[in-house]
């Protein structure tokens, strides 16, 4: 009896070690209609726009969404940088006074959350 215990406490604990070294896997990677979706949703709803400016800003994420997946581990950073820039400029001639301080708002937050994930030793990070 003692035997079987101790046999069946070994293949649970051996059981969950196994099941722990699984990975989620590789994801599939969204089209860039469903990013563009995805980014024009999330800013409808932070900033209530209207359907004119959906549709443009949906439009600008599209164009964007389709030119990064074409440059997906081969443009360098200034080069992503540019495009983000541009992107912005885009979708900020879009949006009025008080979409914008909000869009602003937003950025700022997210930056402010990201600032925090970097490792001990990122360039980027502040020191305490």
């Amino acid at each position: 009896m003692k035997k079987l215990m101790i046999t069946a406490a070994l293949f649970l604990a051996v059981t969950g070690a196994a099941m722990a070294q699984t990975g989620p896997g590789k994801r599939e990677q969204a089209t860039p209609e469903q990013r563009a979706e995805k980014m024009t949703a999330h800013l409808d709803k932070s900033l209530s726009l209207s359907s004119a400016q959906r549709e443009k800003i949906y439009a600008i994420n599209l164009d964007r969404a389709k030119t990064m997946n074409g440059k997906r581990g081969k443009a360098d950073k200034q080069e992503w940088k540019k495009s983000a820039e541009a992107n912005e400029n885009k979708l900020l001639s879009v949006l009025n006074s008080d979409q914008k301080k909000a869009y602003q708002k937003i950025k700022a937050d997210r930056h402010a959350k990201h600032a925090g994930r970097k490792g001990k030793n990122h360039p980027g990070k502040q020191k305490v």
